[in-house]
């Protein structure tokens, strides 16, 4: 007597009980039920699942971490420390999937800041202020705060640049800050275009990705072998290609 049965799973996905025909190489048969292997799903388990956006908690999502989606083949996924800018290094422990954590790379023991500034280490980065008695963004130059007997300048003295600079008179002093995407040797000098690509902080480029720079900003752009599946700005999110089956020349 042959019964035909058709199930549907929790998801809508429907299914054979295993007791009535085999399950696929990607499936196993657990009670009776052919249920997907690790890294796969969909219907008869056959879409690769992207582990670093699907799983609870998310992989690699310690300080400095970044998890790339692989075929179930081979891994399912793998975790990396986030090495641009030289501000995080590998953790000491490994497991099947790669490193477990990252360790911060003190950045003040190399004396990035500028003369009379004051270096601050941060988890991926650091921090320039500028000593007590000077003024300036910390990271290129601080000047010295001039007194009260000094001549006091308007702004029409310091004709900042329209086009990159404006005329910050919220403090005590005034000084051309610049505008976002833009940066200044010292107060009240010319600004200059911002290459976030130099530091991975200041971009939110996948690790699998390349920064262009442009004038006040930057783009994204995944690199070979890799697929955009950015939600929002593109490049922010790119996702390994398994050329095997996706391929131009996939394998029989």
């Amino acid at each position: 007597l042959l019964i035909n049965v058709s199930l549907s799973t929790s998801r809508g996905y429907p299914f054979t009980p295993c007791a009535l025909e085999a399950c696929n190489g990607r499936e196993d048969c657990i009670e009776g039920i052919c249920v997907c292997k690790e890294g796969w799903t969909g219907v008869d388990c056959g879409d690769d699942l992207d582990e670093c956006t699907n799983l609870d908690p998310l992989p690699c999502s310690f300080a400095g971490g970044y998890c790339v989606d692989r075929h179930p083949s081979d891994g399912q996924y793998a975790c990396g420390c986030d090495k641009n800018g030289g501000h995080w290094r590998d953790g000491p422990t490994q497991n099947s999937h790669g490193v477990t954590s990252c360790v911060d790379v003190n950045e003040c023991k190399e004396s990035p800041c500028a003369d009379n500034a004051i270096c601050t280490n941060t988890p991926g980065y650091y921090d320039c202020s500028c000593e007590e008695g000077f003024i300036g963004n910390g990271y290129f130059e601080c000047e010295r705060i001039p007194t009260e007997t000094e001549e006091k300048i308007t702004c029409e003295d310091l004709s900042c640049d329209s086009k990159s600079s404006y005329c910050d008179d919220s403090g005590e002093n005034l000084f051309c800050k610049c505008l976002d995407g833009f940066w200044q040797a010292s107060p009240n000098l010319k600004c200059s275009d911002t290459d976030e690509c130099q530091n991975s902080d200041r971009n939110d480029c996948h690790i699998f990705a390349t920064c262009f720079n442009t004038v006040g900003s930057y783009y994204c752009a995944c690199q070979d072998g890799y697929e955009d599946v950015s939600t929002g700005n593109k490049g922010t999110k790119c996702r390994q290609i398994n050329e095997c089956l996706e391929g131009e020349y996939p394998c029989p």
